[in-house]
């Protein structure tokens, strides 16, 4: 996870980069960011305010759920949970093609192309 302030994400980061890592994006003072990069986190302030805390908070907003990533592919010293796979259309054969499928995995869909093993 890349955390920086949209300035520093645009002057400052390569494309590449910023596409290579997860990103936290730190934007203050808006009603939504205007960093129009992919990010999965936004730092909206600072000076947050929550009840039974007296000091400033940050506020944050979450759009990925990190955990189950975290979670589903063993990181952090948790085991590695394999998913049940769920074939939901299958593609024509061609010649050098053994087929094409579709599958959804947790609510998202994956696309792609079967090849014969030699």
């Amino acid at each position: 996870l890349r955390y920086a302030s949209k300035s520093h994400l645009e002057d400052y980061l390569t494309a590449e980069v910023r596409e290579r890592f997860a990103v936290w994006v730190a934007h203050y003072g808006v009603g939504q960011t205007s960093y129009s990069g992919q990010f999965g986190m936004w730092q909206k302030s600072s000076t947050g305010r929550i009840d039974g805390i007296s000091d400033d908070v940050d506020l944050d907003e979450c759009y990925v759920d990190y955990p189950a990533i975290i979670q589903g592919r063993g990181l952090n010293g948790f085991p590695k949970q394999e998913k049940d796979v769920e074939i939901v259309e299958n593609g024509v054969e061609t010649p050098a093609v053994k087929g094409s499928f579709k599958v959804e995995i947790e609510g998202r869909t994956f696309k792609g192309m079967l090849y014969e093993e030699n």
